[in-house]
């Protein structure tokens, strides 16, 4: 989310085995099985991150949660 937005843009994209999603870094992700059998999200970042944000969506806005770091926290 750009410095200086408030609002939230929502949406939803199937996929299916094999599919890749690529997207820059403004953008925040959530992932989520839907399906009955078990499936696997591979995440690949160049350059490589040293830390990552949480997030949560409240009241329509996006807020920052926390914050690892990578060695450290994952």
């Amino acid at each position: 989310m750009a410095a200086g937005r408030t609002g939230v843009t929502d949406s939803a994209h199937d996929l299916d085995a094999g599919r890749v999603r690529h997207f820059g870094p403004h953008y925040v992700h959530q992932v989520t099985n839907t399906g009955l059998q078990a499936a696997v999200s591979v995440h690949v970042y160049t350059p490589g991150l040293a830390w990552m944000n949480r997030y949560e969506i409240a009241d329509g806005a996006l807020r920052r949660t926390g914050t690892e770091r990578a060695g450290v926290d994952w």
